[in-house]
């Protein structure tokens, strides 16, 4: 059996079968993603799948909860034998794709991601709160998953998953083998490793492990892509000798694979960056306004104190004190 969709490809080798998981999980946000039609036939293929062990291949940042944990629930229930593969970078609904192996390995150079569920919606402070109450139930049932399939405690995992104010924390595969996901790391492949190397070397920079956010994502896009339309036009060129330099490294149609995985992992990081900056930038300006209207409100009150009234603008000696008050409790809330 072959099968191939934007998510997932299937091949059978005598009674092995391959299932290769790359890409958003169900709808993306950055992109069409795979859509519940395309999901939905591509848990009935595996479901069809007839074989006494099938290898599963992840990787993939994540997306849509409940199509992850269909396609958990599918592998689950399959009486074959199912390896996972962490190829890699793993995230989100990635990972309960991840934990429904019998075992699972994980490449020594990528990362693993599990952080509380979150989502984008526009609505009244009703609809919000219980978005709000669905979001916790997703969190505790991931909890649930994870702590099934790692011997760990429901809270250990939660805080996990609270980590960087719900963000989550991302594991080396040393790390997430200590946390129970993962049984066992092996170490890529000389083309992946070369890979790195080349990358490393072209942009003279080192290539993201974690969520930086003082990194200039500006500066690796254009280097990476300089490093693209260099290698589109020397596969361009057909024959014609190119002359290697230190500057411009020959690169595989693999390599370039992977160079296009990391600029889609970074393009993803700066879109969730500019939303973080857009959030700060909102808050600065609602802080600005409130501290415009409290020094509005204390020199009020100081005109008035000095004039002999209260803060009503009435009045008479016995309203000193009040005046005295009201205008240290604003001074106060000021500082």
């Amino acid at each position: 059996m072959n099968y191939k969709s934007k998510l997932i490809t299937i091949r059978t080798e005598a009674n092995e079968a391959i299932i290769d998981i790359d890409g958003t999980i169900g709808e993306g946000w950055f992109e069409e993603g795979n859509t519940i039609e395309t999901v939905r036939r591509d848990i009935e293929a595996v479901s069809a799948l007839k074989a006494d062990k099938i290898i599963v291949n992840v990787s993939s940042l994540g997306g849509d909860y409940y199509h992850g944990v269909g396609i958990h629930n599918v592998l689950k229930q399959s009486s074959a034998q199912i390896e996972v593969n962490i190829m890699g970078y793993t995230a989100s609904a990635g990972t309960l794709i991840s934990i429904a192996g019998d075992t699972v390995k994980m490449a020594d150079n990528v990362m693993f991601l599990v952080h509380q569920a979150w989502t984008g919606m526009l609505g009244n402070a009703t609809e919000l709160r219980a978005l709000a109450e669905e979001l916790d139930a997703i969190d505790l049932n991931q909890a649930r998953m994870y702590a099934t399939a790692t011997g760990r405690s429901e809270e250990e995992i939660l805080e996990l998953m609270s980590a960087d104010n719900g963000n989550g924390k991302w594991l080396t595969a040393e790390e997430a083998k200590e946390w129970g996901f993962v049984d066992e790391v092996y170490t890529a492949t000389k083309v992946a490793a070369s890979v790195d190397k080349v990358a490393a070397k072209a942009l003279k920079i080192e290539l993201p492990k974690n969520q930086n956010k003082e990194m200039d994502f500006k500066t690796i896009m254009a280097e990476l892509k300089d490093i693209k339309d260099n290698i589109l036009a020397k596969k361009d060129a057909g024959n014609e000798p190119v002359e290697p330099t230190p500057a411009e490294p020959t690169v595989s149609a693999e390599e370039l694979a992977t160079i296009n995985a990391e600029i889609t992992t970074l393009k993803e990081l700066t879109e969730g960056y500019k939303a973080q900056v857009e959030e700060l930038e909102a808050e600065k300006v609602d802080f600005e306004a409130k501290l415009s209207e409290l020094e509005s409100k204390v020199s009020e009150y100081e005109a008035k104190l000095a004039n002999g009234l209260d803060v009503n603008g009435e009045g008479g000696k016995e309203k000193a004190s009040a005046n005295i008050e009201a205008a240290n409790q604003l001074t106060t809330i000021f500082k």
